[in-house]
């Protein structure tokens, strides 16, 4: 990861990276050292791309993870994806988990995670808002509510048993989820244009705004988020639309998919909330 991470540096540094060549002149300081240089280019790429993918990627791979192209939307099928259509490792011990029922189990460390509400909750660690115990209580009562509620009353709801947010912000936060789907349509036209067989992997999903864009044009969309709440939320807005998209909870910087599994991999706002920057972008670059 460590050699990845130094090509992306070197990458930005020459300019091949159409996402972060502006950041060059943050990683230009040679009295830096090397990993200081790196945090400093990822820095200024999201400044620069302004809310769009960070760089998270090996020059090699920057076309896949997102800076160039057209998402061709027309004639495009979703045949969907499901999480069961994929290999997922313990984020422990990486030892392959094997379906068990309502659970998938670790042969290595065994270790059990569970499956709630169709979603894997492979997650070691909570979120640094809710215990796992307490975002789980909230999950299942977004879900019980969701069953008899339309997606902006989920929404409403969600804000009514939230404490710690107050109700302007509430408000500010809605109309973000509202309007995430438009915000994508540029940020996914700067994508290499989808296959058939393509396969894109949104990490840190959230509500699944994104996702709702990308899945008309991308045959195959995964969510990936380590807030069980929101995928909870995005279930709903998928169903409402009929959207076939595999949501799986886990901390990116765990991620449970193995290498290559991802063909695209987009990462909007997410390094600002990872506890170890390097570590999720080695982690992402190795998902394509």
């Amino acid at each position: 990861s460590q050699v990845r991470t130094l090509r992306c540096w070197q990458a930005i540094d020459d300019g091949h990276c159409i996402a972060c060549a502006a950041a060059s002149a943050a990683v230009a300081d040679v009295d830096r050292k090397p990993t200081e240089k790196i945090v400093a280019g990822i820095s200024r790429c999201i400044a620069v791309t302004v809310r769009a993918c960070h760089n998270l990627v090996s020059w090699r791979k920057c076309r896949r993870i997102g800076w160039a192209g057209q998402c061709a939307r027309a004639d495009r099928v979703n045949s969907g994806a499901r999480w069961q259509d994929f290999q997922l490792f313990c984020p422990a011990c990486r030892t392959l988990l094997a379906k068990r029922h309502e659970t998938l189990g670790c042969s290595g460390c065994h270790r059990q995670y569970p499956v709630l509400f169709g979603i894997p909750d492979l997650r070691l660690g909570p979120d640094r808002y809710l215990s796992l115990e307490d975002e789980r209580a909230k999950a299942a009562k977004l879900q019980l509510f969701g069953q008899s509620s339309s997606f902006d009353e989920l929404l409403n709801y969600y804000s009514s048993i939230t404490d710690d947010v107050a109700p302007v912000l509430a408000t500010t936060f809605t109309a973000a989820i509202h309007a995430s789907p438009a915000r994508a349509v540029q940020l996914l036209a700067r994508l290499d244009q989808p296959s058939e067989d393509s396969v894109l992997v949104d990490l840190g999903c959230g509500a699944g705004g994104t996702l709702m864009e990308a899945a008309k044009c991308f045959p195959k969309c995964v969510g990936v988020d380590i807030g069980l709440r929101w995928l909870v939320i995005a279930q709903k807005s998928f169903a409402e639309a009929r959207l076939p998209v595999a949501l799986v909870c886990a901390d990116v910087e765990t991620i449970p998919f193995a290498d290559g599994s991802f063909s695209h991999v987009l990462a909007e706002n997410l390094l600002d909330h990872v506890h170890a920057p390097l570590t999720t972008t080695a982690r992402a670059t190795a998902l394509v």
